[in-house]
């Protein structure tokens, strides 16, 4: 700028616009993340459904007829459970399994601080029948707390829940690598850490996953896809982070080889991003993990300076979002 009043008014309109933008930011994460959890509305209701129907006492007892209807509403199930839940009568271990729903809905709507309580009831409920301390359902409700504390952004006790689930899924479930629990408490495991900017932590949680998923499926399923485009954000963070790593007093030795490392770095996650999207693309299409990938691509984008296709990529990303949820 050619006068120091102008430069000082933009420098403020940045401070000022800063704290809006990290904020703003934090908010994108977090909703692509949340597409580990929940894909649509349409898929909750059907996971609830299931939830419910696999408990047979409550199926036979305390089903509402208005569950068995297609477009019924989050809030009449939630209406619903605390109906059940006001029961005297309840058994303590169907209470606990209610208790989780009632959670899993409050998650849902955005009610992070009341899911943490659903949550914190149901173990406590359990804890209070003595049942087995390597049960899975502890297990399932460490997980879940964990999910809820990460919502909520105090990753230390969603790391700490995360790993007390894991700890019992991997003594309890000896023999089955496989199982959905363990993958889930390993994303959740690297969603905090990656929270934490603890890249290189979450890159090893990552990689766990992605292990799993490559011998159970293959290297061209969806779900080992889905895994791979994770690390290749996480490679992207975890190289940006690292740029500021440089001593000073060594610059003119180490520049070199600090930037062909940066840009191997950028070059397997670019390599990791463009296979996991050709395999999503082709399998699933229009779909979350899809445009999340594309939104990853966005970010390799941004940060190699490329910020015309980092804005197509992010526009491509955001209005396949809009096809799924159009609300």
């Amino acid at each position: 700028f050619n006068d120091t009043a102008t430069t000082e008014i933009y420098t403020l309109s940045l401070h000022d616009a800063l704290p809006i933008l990290t904020e703003s930011i934090k908010k994108l994460l977090q909703t692509e993340k949340s597409n580990q959890i929940f894909h649509s509305e349409q898929f909750t209701k059907w996971k609830l459904k299931k939830l419910l129907l696999n408990f047979a006492p409550l199926s036979k007892n305390y089903m509402p007829s208005f569950f068995l209807l297609p477009d019924f509403q989050i809030y009449e199930i939630l209406n619903w459970l605390s109906k059940v839940l006001s029961n005297p009568d309840l058994d303590p271990i169907d209470k606990g399994k209610i208790l989780a729903i009632h959670g899993f809905c409050l998650l849902f709507e955005g009610n992070y601080i009341q899911a943490r309580e659903s949550f914190q009831k149901s173990l406590e409920v359990f804890l209070s029948t003595g049942i087995d301390q390597d049960s899975l359902e502890l297990a399932d409700c460490y997980y879940r707390l964990g999910v809820a504390y990460y919502y909520l952004e105090d990753q230390k006790a969603s790391l700490d829940n995360g790993h007390k689930a894991l700890d019992i899924y991997l003594k309890s479930l000896e023999g089955e690598e496989y199982s959905h629990r363990i993958v889930d408490a390993y994303h959740l495991i690297t969603w905090a850490e990656d929270d934490m900017e603890n890249y290189g932590k979450a890159l090893e949680w990552c990689e766990k996953v992605i292990a799993l998923r490559r011998k159970q499926y293959g290297e061209n399923h969806s779900l080992t896809a889905q895994a791979l485009s994770i690390k290749g954000t996480l490679l992207i963070r975890f190289n940006y982070l690292n740029a500021g790593f440089i001593d000073i007093n060594k610059i003119n030795d180490s520049f070199q080889s600090f930037r062909f490392g940066k840009v191997k770095q950028y070059e397997e996650a670019l390599t990791i991003l463009e296979k996991s999207y050709s395999i999503l693309n082709r399998n699933l299409g229009v779909h979350p993990w899809t445009a999340t990938c594309l939104i990853y691509f966005g970010t390799y984008y941004y940060e190699t300076k490329q910020f015309d296709k980092s804005l197509d990529s992010k526009m491509q990303g955001y209005q396949m979002r809009l096809k799924i949820y159009p609300e």
